[in-house]
């Protein structure tokens, strides 16, 4: 193992500041006392953060030979704790007259090592402070740092790219203020819903982007759930993560979900459907979004709506979302909140309101999400939803956020703001 690490290390040191990368919207510190964990989903762009990090390094000056970048998930490297104690020592021999203290440990998905976490603690308590962790499991941000790094650790979360990234990676440049320039940016941005932001996938032609992205979907299936989880029942975890992808943004019953599985044969205990999610969550495969009742009590047994984690994983398993721009919106309005860190969830009484968002556990925004409001039906159904919702959360002013219409108009007392996208998030 000691001499693979070598190898490794000697390859990915040569390779340093050579990868082409674009620049994302993550502020990543420097000079602070914590180690530094990026988690998100798989192909999000982690590992193009981290060299992004190493090409810093080397920038201001940090010799290539104090950079260690080791991805974990190399067929080549043991998957026992056992095996990483052999990382230092290959590093030591490598450069004997070196001093380990001043090394600078890159670390992507290093949650495929069982026991990760005390190996890096012992580095960072012992040895050195310079330590960049990536992952595609959320459990790298929640309990696993709680428990084994509380108080060491500096926590950014990815997520695919947002419509401005997407722009400065495809280098569309103007004035927004043109007239030609704006219908680019429309025609672009109906793109980009269909799409999605997978950093890998936006020069692919569409055929190609929803084949890559069904292999996407298979790969954390199977390496991130079947395996990792040693779930025994492959098939019937597909048919549940299929069947909540054809549901998105909707109520979903696990046990409507269980009845069907039942009666197509599938022997899985209901709580193992709850696990499923649960893990399927861990791993970004989808995020979930519960129920805020009038009544206190009958939020425990709402159903929850689910949102996948880029909207060009919607089309791709599930070819009825394709034409569907506005429920595209309305994934790509959750995921940008997500982004934010808050915490969201969706008002249904007698009408529906699509987000209501808290902070310090106060809600403080009611969003409706339309991609055209010019159907009279349509504008009648968000504006009444988002009234009832503001109402009671004691709300003064909502939000509707659309594709392109702009505006303002007050309706029994509440103040409603029709905002683009673009607006909304400081897209452009």
């Amino acid at each position: 193992m000691k001499d693979t690490f070598k190898e490794i290390i000697v390859f990915n040191q040569t390779r340093l500041g050579k990868r082409p990368l674009f620049e994302r919207a993550y502020n990543i510190p420097s000079h602070i006392p914590q180690m530094l964990v990026i988690t998100g989903p798989r192909r999000c762009g982690k590992t193009s953060l981290l060299h992004l990090c190493a090409s810093q390094l080397l920038q201001k000056g940090i010799d290539r030979k104090d950079i260690v970048f080791i991805n974990f998930e190399d067929e080549r490297i043991a998957h026992s704790s056992s095996s990483l104690n052999e990382l230092l020592v290959a590093w030591q021999e490598l450069y004997p007259n070196r001093d380990l203290s001043e090394v600078h440990f890159f670390f992507d998905e290093l949650h495929a090592i069982e026991g990760w976490q005390k190996f890096v603690a012992r580095i960072f308590e012992n040895i050195s402070s310079n330590i960049y962790l990536s992952g595609s499991n959320s459990k790298l941000l929640s309990r696993e740092i709680a428990t084994e790094l509380r108080g060491r650790s500096y926590p950014i979360e990815m997520f695919t790219l947002t419509f401005s990234e997407y722009l400065h990676a495809k280098k569309v440049e103007g004035n927004r203020h043109d007239i030609a320039f704006k219908a680019k940016l429309k025609n672009e941005f109906d793109y980009y819903l269909k799409q999605g932001g997978f950093p890998g996938n936006i020069h692919l032609n569409p055929q190609e982007n929803i084949k890559i992205l069904q292999e996407h979907f298979n790969t954390m299936m199977y390496r991130d759930l079947v395996e990792r989880y040693a779930i025994s029942s492959p098939k019937a975890l597909k048919f549940l993560l299929k069947r909540v992808y054809a549901n998105i943004s909707k109520p979903t019953s696990v046990n409507k979900i269980y009845n069907e599985m039942k009666s197509a044969g599938f022997k899985v205990s209901k709580n193992s459907l709850y696990e499923w999610l649960d893990m399927a969550e861990t791993v970004y495969l989808f995020q979930r979004c519960n129920k805020l009742q009038a009544s206190v009590t009958k939020n425990l047994t709402a159903s929850t709506k689910y949102y996948a984690i880029d909207h060009g994983l919607m089309t791709a398993m599930n070819h009825k979302y394709s034409e569907n721009f506005g429920l595209l919106l309305e994934n790509l309005v959750f995921i940008q909140l997500r982004k934010e860190g808050r915490e969201i969830s969706y008002y249904k009484d007698k009408y529906e309101c699509d987000f209501v968002v808290y902070q310090s556990e106060m809600p403080v925004k009611a969003i409706q999400v339309c991609y055209k409001m010019q159907e009279t039906n349509t504008r009648e159904r968000e504006i009444r939803g988002l009234v009832e919702a503001c109402k009671f959360l004691k709300l003064s002013s909502g939000s509707i956020i659309t594709a392109e219409e702009e505006g303002e108009l007050e309706r029994d007392g509440v103040e409603i703001k029709i905002i683009p996208y673009f607006k909304a998030f400081d897209e452009i």
